[in-house]
């Protein structure tokens, strides 16, 4: 499967004095995968050490930070790096989050003098640098890997690529298509929705043209984090974490989808679940969308801390989390209670990976816009709708009230038969991760 963080891997190697290179993400993103494949093509010798599975190597970086330490260890252990090739090796440290000691180490493997190249990886990174006195800072480059998105996926179905460059180039100069046309980029992107970015998922239901296999994978991988958050969280936070994660798709299914307390644990307030929600945030399985208090740039300026939304990082997770009947209902087109919720989930992962924080608006007492971000140094609002329906009262009174120059509406309806004209832009779904 192609990942785009290959071509970040690419350009790091390229770099001149290059430092460590550290990849933060939760867990089965793929993460292993995509740099043994990058090693793999790029580099003649190397060692992966992973921290999870390899005892004497924790102990070794638990008792020394010193680069000629290290050499000399790793000389001795993997005397297939000692020749006379000119090239430098490359040191894999996987699941670093279970040693932080070498974490630090980082800091000195910088250095003109450490012979080797040096990727870090880990599923619970953020939670581990918060807890990490002494983390490198400014000696590291950082990069963060998300679960595929379309793209990735379009192109795990059809390597040839044909559908992502027809959508792209629709992207670029939108108009009305033929529909059955516009129906089979529907079901694709439905697929993606339902069977998430999480590799092995994609897998499966690409090899079987099957959701039940996927949906299999989904239940286990489900099961997985829920296991992370009882293996890994500080005693204090891991049950409420958990039931924090669990109420996610209840809190999604109101109409009003901030994050309610109540719906967690009735008579619990923010300060039972703060440490929960971070704990979750810092694992990458969360997203928060948070309320402007006011419609300026930076918006970060204008976030309101006391209202949110939380948007898992996958769907197909998210989708694993309702009951069997709700799954079937969903596949089959009846959503129900969750009726476009699914979409604006979606619409918050593909923010995400593009490294945007998530805003939302509530303009009047009766109105919301489902995402403001900025987009070509622009705010533009974006709504999000099920079903075909594309009048919109709130984002028009949104475009008017701020003079928006850009807006977008996504959902299942086909472009418009006349081209759309002024600031907003009705489009369908799978246009989505190409326009913004």
């Amino acid at each position: 499967m192609y990942r785009k963080i290959e071509a970040q891997l690419k350009e790091w190697k390229e770099t001149i004095d290059k430092k460590p290179l550290l990849i933060k993400g939760a867990r089965q993103i793929g993460k292993t995968y995509s740099v043994q494949k990058f090693i793999k093509n790029n580099y003649k010798r190397s060692v992966s050490i992973n921290f999870e599975e390899n005892l004497e190597a924790r102990r070794f970086f638990c008792g020394t930070s010193l680069p000629s330490d290290i050499v000399s260890y790793l000389n001795l252990r993997y005397p297939e790096l000692q020749n006379d090739q000119d090239e430098r090796g490359i040191l894999f440290l996987d699941e670093i989050q279970a040693c932080p000691q070498a974490l630090t180490s980082l800091k000195f493997m910088q250095e003109p003098s450490f012979p080797f190249d040096v990727i870090a990886s880990g599923s619970l990174l953020g939670v581990a640098i918060q807890r990490t006195s002494s983390f490198p800072v400014g000696y590291v480059t950082q990069i963060e890997m998300f679960p595929m998105d379309f793209e990735e996926f379009l192109l795990a179905a059809e390597p040839a690529g044909r559908t992502v460059q027809a959508l792209k180039e629709l992207a670029a100069h939108p108009h009305r298509i033929n529909e059955e046309m516009h129906q089979i980029y529907l079901s694709l992107f439905d697929a993606f929705v339902v069977c998430g970015g999480l590799p092995e998922s994609v897998k499966a239901y690409v090899e079987t043209r099957e959701y039940s296999k996927s949906r299999k994978v989904l239940h286990q991988l489900n099961m997985a984090y829920k296991d992370d958050i009882a293996k890994y969280a500080d005693a204090g936070t891991k049950i409420r974490a958990r039931e924090c994660f669990e109420s996610i798709p209840l809190q999604l299914a109101k109409d009003n989808r901030k994050f309610q307390y109540k719906l967690v644990h009735e008579g619990y307030s923010a300060r039972h679940f703060e440490a929960s929600l971070q704990w979750l945030r810092d694992s990458g399985l969360i997203y928060p969308c948070f309320r402007l208090s006011r419609i300026e740039k930076p918006l970060e300026t204008f976030r309101d801390l006391s209202a949110f939304k939380i948007y898992e990082f996958d769907t197909g997770i998210l989708l694993s989390q309702m009951s069997e009947e709700d799954q079937v209902d969903i596949l089959l087109g009846d959503m129900g209670l969750y009726k476009g919720f699914l979409y604006e989930n979606v619409c918050a992962q593909i923010l995400a990976c593009t490294k945007r924080k998530l805003y939302y608006a509530q303009p009047g007492n009766s109105s919301e816009i489902d995402f403001v971000i900025n987009l070509n140094s622009k705010i533009v609002p974006i709504e999000v709708k099920a079903g075909k329906h594309i009048k919109s009262r709130s984002l028009n009174d949104f475009v008017s009230k701020y003079s928006s120059e850009s807006a977008y509406r996504f959902s299942r309806k086909n472009m418009p038969e006349i081209e759309n004209q002024g600031p907003v832009q009705y489009l369908p779904y799978y246009l989505m991760p190409f326009i913004l």
